[in-house]
């Protein structure tokens, strides 16, 4: 613990105390960066030149053969960011998705499962459903956000023979549906609801892989063709590929770019019956904002310490939590009686900067400097 030399005349107190029945249920519906914490990471992810990013800690199922590297992380934090704006989401910010200037570049993050989120049949049984909330921002054009259902199909083994994968996350799948939403507005939030009647899906296959031919006739279709998921089922071709013994949900996807660039998503969450019990996942700034003590009661949500105590919506009494991560910034603490809670601890918690605020004010958690 460290004790602090009177800054202002005013205390603040940043403390330790937390619930961890509390924190067990935010990890499981909140995530604010990619990587293990959050179980989402960057997929395909490519810059705008089209080099795919494969970092160490960002990315869990990189380029086969690519070695990951510290720089493809910060890379990557570049093009996946956890933000927070725009006004009025809902669970204290958004992940924001950048689609980089340039046709080949690409910006993805996804939770894959290898075992499988659920069998493939499941999106045409009648038991599916998801929805999304997303803010288009042009930058300068428009484009639509993806979401993505990677499948390792009934024809898993046969697809992959003689094949290794040449973009990052396509050896989860060897399918994958994705959904446009159509007519989606600019410079404003957009809901879409899917399920096996509602909703239009293209399918792809993945990058190179010739096999399709000889196990279907012709490769998928791509962006030629789109179809509900039950019209898919009923497809002469794909349809027991995709649906059949054995298929399975192995990765979901968000994305931006190949051909949809210099534009701006920002998602605000994900509840879909394949994740998290059905229950929605928030994905939010790493600072958050809240009235009372349970943090039911959010105020905002911040990329910095210090935007979060600057802000006029913040006031005396108020509860900052801060997730896991190194907050490069300089801490002043000019309010009365603020409580900022680190949910991971020092370990994973650190302000890289200075610190001063408050008559005897006290650290323990997050770490930060000690002069």
């Amino acid at each position: 613990m460290k004790v602090f030399t009177p800054f202002v005349n005013q205390l603040a107190v940043v403390c330790l105390a937390f619930f961890m029945s509390l924190l067990q249920a935010n990890s499981q519906s909140i995530v604010t960066s990619l990587g293990a914490s959050g179980g989402w990471y960057s997929d395909d992810t490519r810059t705008s030149a089209g080099t795919d990013l494969v970092g160490v800690q960002r990315t869990l199922y990189g380029k086969p053969g690519q070695v990951p590297t510290t720089a493809d992380d910060i890379a990557i934090d570049q093009q996946l960011q956890f933000v927070g704006g725009p006004a009025g989401s809902t669970g204290g910010g958004t992940v924001k998705i950048i689609a980089p200037t340039g046709n080949p570049g690409k910006s993805t993050l996804g939770a894959v499962n290898l075992a499988g989120f659920a069998p493939a049949s499941d999106l045409t049984g009648g038991s599916f459903t998801a929805e999304y909330r997303w803010y288009m921002e042009p930058n300068p054009t428009s484009r639509t956000v993806a979401f993505r259902l990677g499948i390792q199909s009934a024809q898993w083994a046969a697809s992959q023979t003689s094949f290794t994968a040449i973009r990052s996350g396509e050896q989860t799948w060897d399918l994958i549906l994705v959904n446009v939403m159509a007519g989606a507005v600019p410079n404003a939030w957009n809901t879409v609801n899917v399920d096996k009647d509602n909703g239009l899906w293209y399918l792809y296959g993945q990058a190179g892989n010739g096999n399709w031919v000889g196990i279907a006739g012709s490769a998928p279709p791509g962006g030629s063709t789109q179809k509900t998921l039950a019209d898919w089922a009923s497809d002469p071709t794909w349809g027991t590929i995709l649906f059949g013994a054995g298929a399975k949900i192995t990765n979901v996807q968000f994305g931006l770019g190949s051909y949809q660039q210099q534009c701006n998503a920002y998602v605000d969450y994900l509840q879909t019956t394949l994740l998290n019990s059905g229950n929605a996942i928030n994905f939010a700034a790493p600072v958050r904002v809240y009235s009372d003590m349970a943090e039911t009661m959010l105020v905002g949500g911040y990329s910095t310490i210090q935007a979060a105590i600057d802000n006029a919506t913040t006031l005396s009494g108020y509860f900052i939590r801060v997730d896991a991560g190194t907050y490069n910034e300089n801490v002043l603490i000019n309010k009365n009686d603020l409580t900022i809670r680190s949910t991971g601890g020092k370990g994973v918690t650190t302000i890289q900067g200075t610190y001063a605020g408050g008559n005897n004010g006290t650290v323990s958690k997050p770490t930060v400097p000690t002069g």
